[in-house]
């Protein structure tokens, strides 16, 4: 077992040690003034670095950054990442799953505000072009009429119909082939709606 060291007065991030209580724990106090128990380990290893007052800046210096993390314009930029990034988001399939990008200077979000501004009341983001990525000049607010009639469902040639209501393949085979979700390639094959085209 190794001699002990006393650490007294020394500082780990935030905490300074004022005294060791056995079992490899130190009484420490934060630049804050909280104090607490910490394992050595943890003190070590950079595990705790304060009593929670480091991280809590940092969050707050990150929500500082652009303001808008409540902001509905903020909720459509997260939403549209998640369908391009995330393969665990239910609708990666039909954008991040089928090529759909997002352009590099929409990594930040205070970019794409300034290109889009805040989010018109009753509109969302809308693709021009639904076979490209977003992008200021292939994004717009649209409203959702507008969005309706520049969706790709809108755009199934007769053949296409045709083609689906015969398929045998499961609905979310098709839908992803065809870039529509599954709900509206059951009703397509029920019979309950039929694209404009």
């Amino acid at each position: 077992m190794p001699a002990f060291i006393d650490k007294t007065g020394l500082r780990y991030g935030r905490w300074v040690l004022t005294s060791y209580l056995g079992a490899s724990k130190w009484k420490c106090v934060c630049d804050c003034g909280v104090v607490r128990t910490v394992p050595g380990r943890d003190l070590v290893s950079g595990k705790s670095k304060s009593c929670g007052c480091l991280r809590d800046e940092q969050v707050g210096d990150y929500r500082r950054t652009h303001g808008g993390s409540d902001s509905k314009t903020y909720g459509t930029w997260l939403h549209m990442r998640g369908r391009c990034l995330n393969p665990s988001n239910f609708r990666y399939a039909l954008y991040g799953g089928r090529g759909i990008r997002i352009c590099e200077r929409w990594d930040k979000f205070e970019n794409f505000l300034s290109d889009m501004g805040p989010r018109p009341e009753g509109m969302s983001l809308d693709r021009i072009d639904n076979n490209q990525g977003y992008s200021p000049s292939n994004c717009r607010w649209a409203t959702q009429k507008m969005q309706v009639h520049n969706s790709r469902s809108t755009k199934l040639s007769d053949d296409d119909v045709r083609a689906i209501r015969t398929d045998s393949r499961p609905l979310k085979v098709i839908a992803a082939e065809y870039g529509v979700a599954h709900t509206y390639i059951c009703s397509l094959k029920a019979g309950r709606i039929r694209p404009l085209i």
